[in-house]
């Protein structure tokens, strides 16, 4: 039995076909019960049913790891950040922070498929926090670049140093 006739057979045709449950209205008991009875089938009547094995690894697109990066490198960058940040003395404080990620994914199956991942993930963030002492005020502005699947490189268009300037003065100003 095809795997297309099997699909057919189960209710499950639809503009994806590699997909067991693409109808939204199929009930997956319903299938899961009838895939037991075709794999009873096959078995029965002696019919190989081979899968393709598929042996595949997929990184990032990146430059730089930002993993490899020397430790001293990003403190030195959260350092000049923060240190923007604080230069007007009603800024009570400041802080940045970079999340640098890193995650390997394997996948291997009884059929003898064999699939890698390594997924890289690159974001930072700014806050500052300024006090107005005289009117009992405090206000805070943050600044939060958008996450990217990305390397190193990433982190200089992220523009850190240019909005901590920004968000010193807007956190002054107000």
């Amino acid at each position: 039995m095809s795997p297309a006739l099997a699909r057919e057979w189960c209710g499950t045709r639809g503009p994806r076909t590699d997909r067991l449950f693409s109808t939204p209205t199929l009930s997956p008991f319903k299938c899961e019960v009838d895939i037991r009875l075709m794999r009873h089938l096959l078995v029965v009547h002696n019919v190989n049913y081979a899968v393709k094995a598929y042996r595949d690894r997929w990184v990032t697109p990146h430059d730089k790891d930002p993993l490899t990066v020397s430790m001293a490198e990003k403190i030195d960058l959260l350092n000049r950040v923060t240190t923007e940040v604080k230069t007007n003395a009603k800024v009570f404080s400041g802080s940045a922070s970079l999340n640098l990620r890193g995650e390997d994914k394997y996948f291997a199956s009884s059929e003898g498929s064999s699939i890698q991942q390594y997924l890289l993930q690159s974001y930072g963030n700014l806050d500052a926090t300024a006090v107005d002492r005289e009117n009992n005020i405090s206000r805070s502005r943050s600044y939060v670049p958008t996450q990217a699947a990305a390397g190193w490189e990433y982190v200089p268009e992220m523009n850190l140093e240019e909005n901590a300037r920004r968000i010193r003065e807007e956190v002054v100003e107000h």
